[in-house]
């Protein structure tokens, strides 16, 4: 289900420098709580607060990939088709877990049988090109010097204005649940982010994931997301270590601050 009640908008980031970083092809959200700070406290604006800054992260992720596989040198293929494959899994494991877990929960305790279909039809949208964005880095993963740069990009822009559009929705839609006040709609939303969270791989996908979160934007309004005790953040970044060559091509150093993208750095 979408909306046109509420909208988002696009938010202008500086990049880290004067070349391309990860604010396009596709456009970065603004968080409902940035654009209405009155209503940080509201638990629907907050909720989809935190979908946003998700959203932004799969965004950022996914601009990263196409800024900069065409200047990726051979020695760095390999890694550099690791860091896409996190990539698709991360959408794989936060689609899965909302069609499983948020959107039922929402449906059951609304008694709105479809009601999240639309979200799931959606998703059904774009899914064919990542599963062949999939199919194509796994074949390349055994001969990285087989990887082609135009065939990436044109997978990738077979799908990502539908991905774009959605992830923009998705927002409104959960904005638009607050006329269901019976809905603890942050409670289910941390609930399926643990869920979600608990079987993402924690050295390839979380870590990817928070080497995508810029932790300056909005003004640091979401440096501590998520809001987890402090030794689980610790854990998570001694994780990032494993593959340390592989976040060469994240957009954020560990600390969440933009940084210039790797396969750019000589251009």
């Amino acid at each position: 289900m979408t909306t046109t009640t509420t909208t988002t908008t696009t938010q202008a980031y500086t990049p880290p420098s004067s070349k391309p970083w990860a604010d396009a092809p596709l456009h970065l959200l603004t968080t409902p709580s940035f654009t209405s700070p009155e209503k940080a406290k509201d638990p629907f604006y907050n909720a989809a607060s935190h979908m946003a800054v998700v959203h932004n992260a799969i965004i950022r992720a996914y601009n990263s990939i196409y800024q900069q596989a065409p200047h990726v040198k051979p020695a760095d293929m390999g890694d550099f088709l690791q860091y896409c494959r996190c990539w698709v899994e991360l959408v794989h494991c936060h689609h899965d877990g909302e069609e499983h877990g948020f959107f039922p929960e929402v449906e059951e305790k609304t008694g709105e049988k479809g009601l999240m279909a639309g979200n799931v039809e959606q998703h059904a949208i774009f899914h064919p090109g990542m599963a062949s964005m999939k199919s194509y880095i796994d074949s390349c993963l055994p001969s990285p010097s087989s990887f082609s740069a135009p065939r990436l990009l044109e997978i990738m822009d077979s799908f990502g204005v539908a991905l774009n559009t959605h992830l923009t929705e998705e927002i409104d839609t959960l904005l638009a649940l607050s006329k269901y006040p019976q809905l603890d709609v942050q409670a289910m939303m941390d609930k399926e982010g643990k869920e979600v969270m608990g079987a993402m791989p924690k050295t390839t996908v979380i870590a990817f994931t928070f080497r995508n979160f810029d932790r300056t934007a909005e003004g640091g309004l979401w440096k501590d997301f998520p809001n987890l005790p402090f030794f689980i953040h610790w854990w998570f970044s001694l994780a990032e270590m494993w593959h340390e060559s592989w976040w060469r091509f994240a957009c954020c150093d560990s600390q969440g601050r933009p940084k210039e993208l790797y396969a750019l750095a000589d251009k």
